[in-house]
């Protein structure tokens, strides 16, 4: 819409031009004109400042470059460095020097979680008692394990450790042979009745018990049961399931045995037999 002298004239291109020049108008007087000219100059200023800070930090980097070097005098900041770094290194020597010591004691904690705080084993038999055991035996037994010429997968989480060496094995199988044997309150052992119906009383089997300890056994664990140095263990003050278990493992084959010719493959009978004169000897 326009107006040309004293008519009214309207049209659509008319009506956009009319309204295009009404809305720069408007921005040249309103308030949003002001506020924008008052944002560019702030701005403008902030890039200004920003240059001049810059092209100052470049001359005094230039300056610098331009001066001569000099050697550092005796008692500066290097000959302080120095100083400390060899500080710190005697700091580091002295705390290498504090580490606790590896023991025995600190060892066993991988096998508490099994064998229990005093080494008197658990669950029926299904965890020996290794307390008080030759430390030569229980020092084999950890390096058979470590090689799996012995296999128990208990065991093999533990041996995967890199520090579990000669002198962490040595350290613990001391440690564990000097814990005094538990006294285990495995008297009076009570045989199957499969066992009994094979000997057909409990004094046969107790007879025919001590004659194949004799035989089988006695030469290299001893007349009592308690072990010979260099020859065997002790296998009495043992879980009787523990037992069980390795003279089964001994005859079929999957734990080795110096004297498995010796001690052949005795059938559940005779190894409840055995196992029932063990019990009678350490009561």
């Amino acid at each position: 819409m326009s107006f040309n002298g004293n008519r009214l004239r309207s049209g659509p291109l008319d009506d956009h031009v009319q309204l295009t020049n009404l809305r720069i108008l408007m921005f040249q007087i309103s308030p949003f004109r002001l506020a924008y000219r008052a944002a560019l100059a702030s701005l403008t200023l902030a890039l200004l400042t920003a240059v001049s800070a810059a092209t100052a930090a470049a001359g005094s980097a230039q300056a610098d470059r331009d001066q001569p070097a000099t050697s550092p005098p005796a008692g500066s900041s290097t000959a302080g460095n120095a100083q400390q770094g060899a500080g710190t290194g005697s700091q580091a020597e002295s705390g290498a020097e504090t580490q606790p010591e590896i023991t025995g004691e600190a060892i066993y904690r991988y096998c508490k979680s099994c064998h229990g705080e005093q080494g008197a084993g658990g669950e029926g038999g299904k965890y020996p008692r290794i307390a008080g055991l030759p430390p030569a035996y229980i020092d084999q037994q950890l390096h058979d394990f470590k090689s799996q010429r012995r296999v128990n997968k208990p065991m093999i989480p533990i041996f995967k450790h890199h520090r579990f060496d000669e002198q962490v094995i040595d350290l613990v199988a001391a440690h564990i042979a000097a814990m005094p044997p538990p006294g285990l309150a495995l008297w009076p052992y009570q045989p199957s009745d499969a066992a009994l119906g094979s000997y057909g009383s409990k004094q046969a089997l107790a007879a025919a018990g001590a004659e194949q300890y004799q035989t089988r056994c006695a030469s290299c664990h001893g007349d009592a049961g308690s072990g010979q140095i260099d020859a065997g263990p002790p296998l009495i003050d043992q879980y009787p399931a523990y037992l069980s278990k390795q003279i089964s493992d001994f005859a079929t084959g999957r734990r080795e045995h110096a004297a498995a010719e010796q001690c052949g493959a005795p059938d559940a009978a005779e190894t409840e037999a055995l196992i029932f004169h063990l019990v009678e000897l350490g009561k």
